[in-house]
């Protein structure tokens, strides 16, 4: 298994490619290298190379080296969260290393040991209990089924400038940790099996017990460019796919806006719960871990692990998406949609929706303060690296978990660091975050 890290640092290589660049572990001093093999083997380096790019660079045999990607978000867009694009390499690698650092901390505290998987989403799903599969003829339902994302039938240029707004993430997990888990046995129902036509879809929306529809689309009334059925679904080697197949979230949400024909349907026993370990609680559930990006993130990339898709059918399975993953996603993809239809009715272009996000069309800059009061009223977090270019916002209100609203303005103000500073008190040992908070209410009165 080789040793545990007892570093985690970032390396900015020079122009995204192996050879010279910039690095720090823990968030401490930067310093410049000349190469890979300059890197400290008793770190784990987090780097600026994009998934080709570390491959086609023989990177993946490297065991002291992650992709850009390996956080479950791009580096990029971390950068772009904390408002650090564009500042010096020197600077920024620091900030990105302390960031790196946090999430590995709470990850570890969490259970995550190992260390030898291409992403932290999938070291975790190592930490849950195993999920049910489907076999024979079922396993092209969860196939046909899972969707990570929706991409909707906006047309925009290449340069044109995206915003993420989020849910912030520990509580959109937490509501994710709350999903009921689908189990079996299952049964396949035929339409001869079913009831009339025009009463399927009501049968299958009162059964007390999971139920996957087989499904025709005529048309969508008023939300069809949000809701945009389909579009985005890929499947394993990345191909479109034409979807039929819907879990009961989605079909609970198609009911309301689209003339829908149940052409067949499986059926399962009933529904179980995702249970969570002691380690894992007593992570997410401290008092400061509502303030922490970095306790967001692990616990994002703990229910997004709950959903992978296996690189291959675990032992004595065929199929490679479990029941569980399309349950969960579909959740997850049909409560953003809400959103996003909630965005569009105020004006703004809805570019995507999935995983806790909505990303919209970056307005005018006239109109810029306007989204991030938008957002902030809808519970939805918006990246410092845009609210700082925006400047400040006057009379903004947050509308979402009253526990997290403070740290959402806090960002939506760009008060970087204080906020770097909550979240590094929240991943430290309980004393001294008690110690610290304790110390900064005193200054406070």
């Amino acid at each position: 298994m080789g040793a545990e890290p007892e570093q985690f640092g970032v390396v900015l290589f020079d122009n995204g490619k192996p050879g010279p660049g910039w690095v720090s572990a823990n968030g401490g001093e930067s310093m410049r290298i000349a190469g890979i093999g300059d890197l400290d083997t008793g770190c784990l380096w987090l780097s600026n190379l994009g998934f080709d790019a570390f491959h086609e660079s023989g990177q993946g045999w490297n065991g002291w080296l992650r992709h850009a990607g390996y956080l479950r978000i791009r580096l990029d867009r971390i950068e772009e969260e904390w408002g650090v694009v564009g500042i010096d390499d020197s600077v920024r690698v620091s900030y990105l290393a302390g960031l790196f650092s946090h999430v590995m901390t709470v990850s570890r505290a969490m259970g995550v040991h190992r260390l030898r998987a291409a992403s932290l989403a999938h070291e975790m799903a190592d930490l849950l209990d195993p999920p049910e599969f489907p076999d024979g003829k079922a396993t092209e339902v969860t196939r046909d089924a899972l969707q990570e994302w929706t991409r909707t039938p906006l047309r925009v240029a290449k340069e044109t400038e995206l915003v993420a707004l989020s849910v912030p993430r520990l509580v959109h997990a937490a509501a994710m940790f709350r999903q009921p888990v689908p189990l079996g046995p299952w049964r396949h129902l035929t339409e001869s099996r079913l009831p009339p036509p025009g009463k399927r879809l009501q049968w299958l929306m009162e059964l007390d017990v999971p139920a996957v529809a087989r499904v025709k689309i005529h048309g969508i009334d008023g939300v069809g460019d949000t809701l945009g059925f389909g579009l985005g679904a890929r499947d394993e080697m990345d191909r479109p796919i034409r979807r039929e197949w819907v879990t009961s979230p989605e079909l609970g949400v198609l009911s309301q806006f689209a003339n829908v024909e149940v052409i067949g349907a499986w059926v399962g026993g009933g529904y179980g719960s995702m249970q969570l370990g002691e380690h894992i609680e007593g992570a997410l559930g401290s008092a400061a871990a509502l303030s922490s990006w970095s306790v967001g993130l692990a616990a994002e990339n703990l229910w997004v692990g709950a959903t992978r898709r296996e690189s291959r059918p675990p032992r004595g399975q065929t199929a490679r998406i479990s029941w569980r993953a399309s349950w969960l996603r579909a959740a997850d993809r049909m409560q953003m949609f809400m959103l996003a239809e909630l965005l569009s009715r105020k004006g703004w272009q809805v570019f995507s929706y999935g995983t806790g996000t909505v990303t919209v069309v970056a307005p005018a800059a006239r109109d810029r303060q306007r989204l991030i009061r938008d957002a902030l009223g809808l519970g939805l977090e918006v990246p410092m690296g845009f609210a700082m270019r925006t400047g400040k916002v006057d009379d903004a209100t947050w509308g979402g978990e009253a526990k997290v609203g403070p740290v959402a303005l806090l960002r939506a103000m760009g008060q970087r660091d204080v906020v770097y500073q909550l979240d590094e008190l929240a991943t430290a040992p309980v004393e001294e975050f008690s110690a610290v908070v304790g110390e900064m209410a005193g200054a406070a009165r």
